[in-house]
């Protein structure tokens, strides 16, 4: 199970925890002030309370199949949602040319007609070779590891 956390409330960002290193390169100066900066204005201000992390991962682990990603927290949720509406854009801004790509025979064996590898995943028939769905689920869950 890959667990994506969002903030909690831990020690991590207190002064006696953590010590950030100094920009030694001047074009990432900046970026890297604001961002030790947010992460100084979020110490205490997490919304996460790690003793209930500590328990949904002990019930998620005790389940029979649980899930391959896991966003912990509303901020973790947020994170992935928005990330799976930038990628959907991104494979519908240029279906029509991703799609033209197959050789018309192996497309048409392994996912029935090759128009219908032209649509949005909701709107194409399910097709399966054994147990394994051919509609390519894959690949939000893949782009989303990265």
């Amino acid at each position: 199970m890959l667990v994506n956390p969002g903030f909690f409330r831990t020690d991590l960002l207190t002064p006696e925890s953590t010590t950030f290193a100094e920009s030694a390169i001047d074009d990432y100066r900046a970026r890297t002030e604001q961002t030790v900066t947010a992460w100084r204005d979020v110490n205490g201000q997490q919304g996460g309370n790690p003793a209930k992390l500590a328990t949904a991962l002990i019930t998620l682990a005790g389940i029979g199949e649980p899930p391959l990603r896991w966003a912990a927290g509303t901020d973790a949720i947020g994170a992935l949602e928005d990330k799976a509406q930038a990628l959907l854009k991104q494979a519908d801004a240029y279906r029509e040319l991703s799609s033209s790509l197959s050789h018309n025979d192996n497309a048409e064996r392994r996912f029935g007609s090759t128009r219908d590898l032209a649509k949005p995943l909701a709107q194409r028939p399910v097709t399966h070779i054994g147990d394994t769905s051919c509609t390519t689920p894959f690949v939000i869950s893949s782009a989303l590891q990265q």
